[in-house]
């Protein structure tokens, strides 16, 4: 239950990213620096797994990772038993020290994906076309965003609620010609048709959006704004900034 999108910038990129969760799950830690095989991150933290599902390091890599709900590993014919003993999360977080997306694919092929259930990561670089990397429970496959505006949504109230988020999307792009960030996150923050599951600020009995996440990456450095809550809340920002290594 997400919604990542995206804008590349003249000397990078933006992403927004609307985190869904149960209205039962501990409200997460704000973003931080951490330091991974000696590189420099912001991430914020899930205190119930420890994992994250957004961080960016200093080498102006961003990694975002969304559930999946369509697939479960459980459809297969043999069961993976050992399929979600570890947070997605944790994955994620071992990989913020990459430098580029070809990093992350040497990665993921090495690990044991098989404890994980389904999930998509979208890793963002400046100058590069976003690349997706979806696990299904049995394989992994990629693909690449196609251009500014959605890169990804996930939702567990159904395909068709991602499926219409999408819609949302294209219909702005149409509309306005060309998309900015400010223009992205106001449709982050609204309630578009109305208010409720298929809103990208989304709000079900049971679940809700709990945070916003703005991160703008520069040659000279990364700025992680968060806000906790929901996104039509408009609450207190904070902002982190990370320079670019070797940028002081």
């Amino acid at each position: 239950m997400c919604t990542l999108s995206w804008v590349p910038e003249p000397s990078g990129y933006t992403i927004l990213f609307s985190r869904d969760e149960r209205r039962d799950r501990m409200p997460a830690i704000a973003p931080s620096e951490g330091m991974s095989r000696g590189i420099r991150f912001l991430a914020p933290r899930d205190p119930d797994a420890g994992g994250t599902w957004i961080g960016v390091n200093e080498r102006g890599v961003t990694l975002a990772m969304l559930n999946r709900y369509d697939v479960s590993p459980l459809d297969s014919r043999e069961p993976n038993p050992v399929a979600g003993s570890v947070s997605r999360g944790l994955l994620l977080a071992g990989l913020l020290d990459v430098e580029s997306e070809s990093v992350v694919d040497a990665r993921l092929r090495g690990a044991e994906l098989g404890i994980y259930r389904p999930f998509t990561l979208v890793v963002f670089a400046a100058g590069a076309i976003p690349q997706v990397r979806e696990w299904d429970g049995q394989a992994l496959s990629s693909s690449w965003v196609e251009g500014a505006g959605l890169a990804a949504a996930s939702s567990s109230a159904g395909a068709d609620v991602a499926a219409q988020r999408a819609s949302l999307f294209g219909a702005r792009a149409a509309q306005e010609g060309r998309l900015t960030a400010d223009l992205l996150e106001r449709l982050h923050r609204a309630h578009v048709p109305d208010r409720g599951a298929v809103s990208v600020c989304m709000h079900r009995a049971e679940a809700v959006t709990v945070s916003f996440s703005r991160v703008t990456v520069t040659g000279c450095s990364a700025a992680f704004g968060y806000s906790a809550g929901s996104p039509c809340e408009e609450g207190e920002v904070m902002t982190r900034v990370l320079p670019m290594r070797g940028v002081s």
